[in-house]
């Protein structure tokens, strides 16, 4: 793990200094970027036959967290139907099980096939435990955990154990918009939209850092 720390503090300055220098070659800085991505995501370490690596437990949600400052929001990039009259109630559709499918591409590197089995649950004070078991392309399954809760009508605050700070979202129609910075200082947005039916759901997400697009995500998820 330390080879990869110096291997992605080394990239990380090798990028700044070539913005500094006003000679930014792109597809240099976009193999920087890639690099330093993958050693963010990166293999996760040899564990004991048939365990899981466990992500450390998210803090606790505080009012403080809540209202910390949180990334600007941005409009959505993706072309998908939005239905005005399909309210999108994330507490409710993640409650429970849901399996999601998808492809990850990525600006500099191989196309990888995602798989997240999620298990939502209502906690006391109203908000959302979300715990999920991800697979990513050939590496070994990894955990994550959310903690979500309605703030007002349509509006989300909560922790990730894969963010650097606070996650933020806001829904609009079947639309539901989620921004946070992963470690690292990648920027996440995601914009899922329910489908008709309301047990399905299209997931877009686009990671990028220093302004540019480093991976995005097409992902189908499905309530059980």
């Amino acid at each position: 793990m330390q080879g990869i720390r110096d291997a992605g503090d080394t990239a990380r300055a090798a990028c700044v200094s070539l913005r500094m220098n006003h000679r930014m070659d792109h597809r240099i800085l976009a193999l920087c970027l890639s690099f330093m991505l993958s050693a963010c995501l990166g293999p996760v370490p040899a564990s004991a036959p048939g365990s899981h690596v466990q992500a450390p437990a998210p803090e606790a949600l505080t009012p403080e967290a809540a209202t910390a400052e949180a990334p600007i929001f941005e409009a959505p990039i993706f072309e998908a139907p939005i239905f005005e009259a399909l309210a999108f109630d994330a507490l409710a559709f993640f409650e429970g099980h849901s399996e999601g499918v998808g492809t990850l591409d990525k600006m500099v590197g191989k196309t990888e096939q995602m798989r997240v089995s999620s298990e939502g649950t209502r906690l006391a004070d109203g908000s959302l435990r979300l715990v999920q078991r991800v697979t990513q392309g050939a590496r070994r399954e990894r955990k994550r955990t959310w903690i979500i809760r309605e703030t007002a009508p349509g509006r989300y605050a909560g922790t990730l154990t894969d963010a650097a700070g606070p996650v933020r979202g806001e829904s609009d129609g079947n639309r539901l918009h989620l921004a946070y910075v992963m470690k690292g200082g990648f920027m996440v947005h995601q914009w899922l939209y329910l489908q008709p039916g309301g047990r399905v759901a299209q997931n877009r997400m686009r990671v990028s850092k220093l302004g540019m697009a480093v991976a995005r995500l097409d992902e189908t998820i499905r309530k059980q």
